[in-house]
């Protein structure tokens, strides 16, 4: 992977000193390797947590929507494509994502995402929003769900990219299949502001995000995702 590594870095310089011609070629090596995952570089938030964004407050609606992805390092995600898998899990090839279709049941041991039958995932339960950030971002990361074992909590700046401007407010399936995110509503990000906040996508109306304690229940569902 190193040698590979090497061999596309010298690519960028040869083509840096090559005229003008060139430059056609030297952005779409870039894009290929930022933009896809190639070398293990995924699209997500940049900036360390907590990242400084003062005008967040506990348990509202993030106004500055265009000031907080700033925040978070700004949006460096493709226009998803999405492929439903047909068993709880929907493949987005353009950034190279597995994500849960269904939020993670709170009934189950080991916690794993509701049963999804098609087109619809199982129903909600009350502890379904029983868990805090931490506990969100533990269940993910120790999860082996449809094969794999490399899930995460989704930061704000991936799991905005399945927000929509108008309803049902989630893109492609995660809209319209039953109890999936447009349902859920406020879904859990790994990202945090400062003040102890944490960032929630929103699925609900036109507003993208909101911000809670993280250490607190009962504000939102979370699902996972893997990076392929």
């Amino acid at each position: 992977m190193k040698h590979i590594g090497a061999i596309l870095l010298l690519s960028v310089v040869t083509l840096t000193n090559c005229g003008s011609d060139s430059k056609q070629d030297l952005s779409g090596l870039i894009l290929l390797l930022g933009g896809s995952g190639i070398l293990g570089v995924y699209c997500g938030q940049t900036a360390s947590n907590p990242v400084s964004f003062g005008t967040a407050t506990n348990g509202a609606t993030v106004a500055d929507e265009s000031g907080l992805i700033a925040a978070l390092g700004g949006n460096n995600c493709q226009t998803p494509s999405l492929t439903n898998n047909g068993n709880g899990t929907v493949t987005d090839t353009a950034n190279r994502f597995m994500w849960t279709l269904c939020v993670i049941d709170g009934t189950t041991s080991p916690k794993q995402p509701h049963t999804y039958s098609n087109p619809n995932c199982g129903g909600f339960t009350g502890s379904d929003s029983s868990f805090d950030q931490g506990q969100g971002e533990s269940i993910c990361s120790g999860m082996t769900f449809a094969g794999r074992s490399n899930w995460e909590m989704p930061d704000a700046i991936q799991s905005n990219t399945l927000k929509t401007a108008s309803a049902p407010y989630a893109l492609g399936v995660f809209g319209t299949a039953d109890n999936s995110f447009a349902d859920a509503q406020l879904i859990w990000s790994s990202s945090e502001v400062t003040g102890s906040l944490a960032i929630f996508s929103r699925y609900a109306n036109g507003a993208a995000f909101y911000s809670g304690d993280k250490s607190t229940t009962s504000q939102g569902a979370f699902v996972c995702l893997s990076k392929l």
